[in-house]
């Protein structure tokens, strides 16, 4: 049987699977859509926000936080 781990990997992918799926459509309507153009548009600027946003200092602080909660985690655990 799947632990909790197995479960949470599973959801992960699953949705990893949907988001790219609704990715593609977008993408796929701004090329071949009736006012693709204006939904390209908007593609481009959501791209320039995601440039804009510092990635590695979100996953430091991320990956801290993952490292304290499971400290805390296994501490609860042994005592």
């Amino acid at each position: 049987m799947l632990g909790t781990m197995g479960l949470v990997f599973i959801w992960l992918l699953r949705k990893t699977f949907e988001w790219t799926l609704v990715t593609a459509a977008v993408l796929t309507y701004a090329e071949i859509g009736p006012g693709g153009e204006a939904v390209a548009e908007l593609i481009n600027t959501f791209q320039e926000v995601l440039r804009n946003i510092d990635w590695q200092n979100i996953f430091q602080q991320l990956t801290s936080t993952v490292k304290t909660l499971m400290q805390s985690l296994s501490e609860t655990v042994v005592n």
